[in-house]
């Protein structure tokens, strides 16, 4: 009797079911004013973001090309620095030479045959000195141009 009872009160449920249209499938209608502007908007801040990203990835590609020529760079002055040393020292030891003790612009007019010659002693002097200068000069430079790169890394 139980079971029969149970069957009879499932088909009635079932048939209610039916009957009120809970066991059908029903369709869902959107609202078409609320449905264009949200994805506008998403649509929006998604190619913002993407925008955004690829700036970002364009600056990492010039930052890293910029670290790559910097590397390169003080690499270049690591290794020409030594000879332009040598060079450096070779011209203040000329300077040194060319201004020896007591020796001035009346000994070396007194040591000059005639005028010409004087001024094309010193005309000589000075493009050597100027010479040695540059040099230092270039040392000078390097070194700074070295730091000032290394420091940008």
């Amino acid at each position: 009797m139980r079971k029969s009872l149970s069957c009879s009160l499932a088909l009635l449920l079932a048939g209610w079911l039916l009957c009120t249209g809970f066991a059908e499938p029903r369709l869902a209608y959107a609202d078409p004013d609320n449905t264009t502007e949200v994805p506008n908007e998403l649509q929006q801040a998604v190619e913002s973001t993407a925008d955004e990203y690829n700036a970002a990835i364009k600056k990492l590609d010039d930052l890293e090309t910029q670290i790559a020529d910097n590397q390169n760079r003080i690499k270049d002055l690591e290794e020409s620095i030594p000879a332009q040393q040598q060079k450096a020292s070779d011209a203040a030891r000329a300077l040194y030479k060319i201004q020896p003790e007591g020796y001035s612009l009346i000994n070396m007019i007194l040591d000059t045959g005639s005028i010409h010659e004087f001024i094309s002693t010193v005309e000589y002097v000075n493009q050597i000195q100027t010479s040695n200068i540059n040099e230092i000069s270039r040392l000078k430079n390097m070194k700074a141009e070295l730091e000032t790169t290394k420091g940008s890394l």
